[in-house]
């Protein structure tokens, strides 16, 4: 997910713990990537709103958005005058993140840069190697960020503040781990710290086939209990809900006061309890609203059954992605994915019967992942009746067991090259096959799975926004033929 990321300012940790200073502003910083979707900063959002109950003065600058450019991060520096800027991140935008943090140190060397976010989740060595960055944020941050601004504002001792990491006397101090928010109820993000008709312009905030523009992204609960080894664990393994009544209270007030009509659910694990899920359901539906509803980030495909999805119909769902990975057993239980690939066929058949469009999430390059086993997962997405299918390389993302489970000495890109992290790319290729070869394979994954007519046309008649489909499929073709 997206996910939670913080930088400070005010200077190093050692000055910090010898004198006190007032922090009236804090500014929070997403950092642009050309590769991740324009989605709102949820996470930034979630801080915010912590902070202001603080009586701070915040203020987010979403560098995703085609509208701000370079020139404009020294601009809002200078006007607003934050004492502490947070600075929210995954591994894939680490380089951006890195060179923000630079660049703030340089104007001037006496903020304190913290991060925070997914990419946290990795060896606080990797990312306070950075002398530009003071402080990182571990896990979720409503909590963390808030006492970490009182003892910088206090004695400067951050020595007691849970979930952080820092540098002291040239030694790398990790505190206790902070334990998960259980009331997700009274967490809310700050929509008055974004400007949401930004948002609307794009395609999508999240998702591939959006069937009405203006949509918005939202958490109806934060954890995921299984135990998948290329997974962040952010949110850690013990799932927390929001009430089903505040969620559908969360809806109705997005739907009367922005006129949203499309809501993409961003949970690792919405229904998981599967009664809840019915309960939410049954709720919009009740209501009578005329909304839509999609589940980008995927669902859970061994928690559905025929009641959910005719619930799910009803409630306005027209799309959900399935996390399916590998069509290989020997892979999927190397990588704790506890999936039954045998129901996944006839689930999809369920799904399209019922007009509910889906997306299949499939990896490649598993560590010792042979080519016939790509390929068996290749015939398998295009066996099945989805609506779409992404093929990414498998990202062995900091802090996951997968990433540390693979010998240094043995990566061929080297130890931890940030700066080549991407979707596309070939990052640490533990595979049996070369690079190359899996470039290749996946772009083959990709012709043998749209280049249908069949396909083409069930992926034109799943959204009314037809010429966005035809964007999408012109670049999806300039990339196939490049």
């Amino acid at each position: 997910m997206n996910n939670f990321l913080f930088v400070f300012q005010g200077g190093s940790p050692i000055r910090l713990r010898s004198y006190r200073f007032m922090i009236k502003r804090i500014l929070l910083i997403r950092p642009p990537s050309k590769d991740i979707s324009r989605v709102l900063p949820l996470g930034l959002m979630y801080l915010g709103s912590a902070l202001k109950e603080k009586n701070i003065d915040v203020k987010l600058l979403d560098l995703r958005l085609d509208k701000f450019k370079d020139a404009d991060l020294n601009e809002e520096i200078k006007t607003f005058n934050p004492e502490v800027i947070g600075i929210g991140l995954l591994t894939v935008e680490s380089k951006s993140a890195h060179q923000i943090a630079r660049h703030i140190k340089n104007t001037n060397p006496t903020l304190t840069v913290i991060f925070g976010g997914p990419h946290c989740e990795a060896d606080p060595g990797l990312i306070l190697n950075d002398t530009n960055i003071d402080f990182m944020v571990i896990g979720e941050g409503e909590k963390t960020f808030s006492e970490l601004v009182s003892a910088l504002q206090g004695n400067g001792n951050a020595d007691k503040v849970k979930g952080i990491a820092y540098r002291k006397n040239g030694r790398i101090i990790k505190t206790k781990t902070r334990e998960p928010i259980m009331n997700l109820d009274n967490l809310n993000p700050d929509y008055g710290l974004v400007d949401l008709e930004d948002y609307f312009q794009f395609s999508s905030s999240h998702e591939y086939l959006p069937q009405r523009k203006r949509f918005l992204p939202m958490f109806t609960s934060r954890g995921c209990p299984f135990e998948c080894v290329y997974c962040h664990n952010i949110f850690g393994k013990k799932i927390r809900y929001i009430s089903e009544e505040e969620v559908f209270s969360q809806i109705e007030f997005l739907h009367k006061k922005y006129k949203i009509e499309e809501f993409h659910f961003l949970d690792d694990s919405f229904n998981i309890d599967i009664k809840r899920a019915k309960g939410i359901f049954d709720l919009i539906f009740k209501s009578g609203m005329d909304i839509r509803i999609a589940f980008p980030n995927g669902i859970r495909a061994d928690f559905i059954d025929d009641e959910l999805i005719d619930k799910m119909k009803k409630a306005g769902v027209y799309r959900l992605a399935i996390g399916i990975e590998s069509a290989s057993e020997r892979i999927l239980k190397m990588v704790n994915k506890s999936l039954d690939i045998s129901n996944i066929k006839n689930l999809v058949k369920k799904l399209d019967r019922a007009g509910i469009s889906s997306n299949g999430f499939f990896m490649l390059c598993f560590p010792t992942e042979t080519r016939e086993e790509m390929m068996k997962t290749v015939n398998f997405a295009c066996s099945l009746d989805l609506t779409t299918a992404e093929f990414s390389i498998l990202i062995p993302n900091p802090g996951t067991k997968l990433c540390d489970s693979i010998n240094i000495n043995q990566r061929d890109e080297g130890p931890y090259n940030f700066e080549n992290y991407d979707y596309t790319s070939v990052n640490l290729n533990q595979s049996c096959v070369s690079s190359e070869e899996l470039v290749k394979i996946r772009r083959k994954a990709y012709w043998k799975f749209y280049f249908s007519p069949v396909r083409i046309w069930n992926i034109f008649k799943a959204t009314p926004q037809k010429t966005l489909v035809l964007k999408k499929m012109f670049s999806r073709a300039g990339f196939l033929l490049r």
